[in-house]
């Protein structure tokens, strides 16, 4: 449990938790969902899916990411909360922006009703709906080739098997250069260079040579 001082909390060191550059906003978008997903006290991936949704692609998923925050936080945090919303709020809708202040000092917890539609990641009053349409649409990204399924197992916060799923595709074709961005994009957000160095071991280990999209 992280404590109440935590300096996590009540401080945003300036510029360390902007979106990470280099990836497309909705590759981003998928693989912080995956990280929230897996772990919803993950503060820094929460605050950059915050911040990455206040891009103007991907802000209708902004009031469900500010959501998720104060979900994962519930009554901690009030620092870190504000700072968020003061940060994003001019690009929610007035309502919106009014329920989360409504509950910005005595926090969110899971037992609140959220809006209708808020698409939040976390609501609890959807997440066993969620896992059962995962299972269905899993069952037809499977048949539609391994991105499709990788991609639908981020969405659904499976980010590890999202990563074995293509690294094994990736073996397969190496030459694909989808299947290498996706599973390149999950490197780079989640900072694993190790990973990334063992994917190109293995290329050589198992191929004999490093495939061009891997040698950059």
């Amino acid at each position: 449990m992280i404590a109440a001082a935590d300096p996590a909390f009540v401080y945003l060191p300036s510029g360390r938790l902007s979106p990470i550059d280099g990836l497309d906003d909705l590759p981003a978008w998928r693989h912080l969902s995956a990280q929230v997903a897996r772990d919803r006290l993950d503060l820094e991936s929460q605050v950059r899916r915050v911040l990455l949704a206040c891009r103007p692609a991907l802000r209708d998923r902004l009031f469900g990411a500010l959501l998720d925050l104060f979900l994962a936080l519930d009554t901690r945090g009030v620092e870190l909360r504000r700072q968020v919303l003061d940060q994003c709020g001019e690009h929610l809708e007035a309502e919106d922006e009014q329920f989360l202040r409504r509950h910005l000092e005595r926090g969110l917890s899971a037992d609140v009703p959220l809006p209708a539609g808020s698409a939040a990641l976390l609501d609890p009053s959807i997440s066993g709906a969620r896992h059962l349409v995962a299972f269905q649409r899993r069952s037809v990204s499977e048949s539609q080739g391994p991105l499709a399924e990788a991609i639908e197992r981020l969405e659904n916060g499976d980010l590890e098997g999202a990563r074995t799923l293509l690294e094994a595709a990736v073996l397969r074709e190496p030459g694909d250069e989808a299947l290498a961005r996706e599973l390149q994009g999950i490197y780079h957000h989640s900072r694993d260079d190790a990973g990334r160095q063992a994917m190109v071991q293995r290329f050589q280990d198992e191929l004999g040579h490093v495939p061009m999209l891997w040698q950059a």
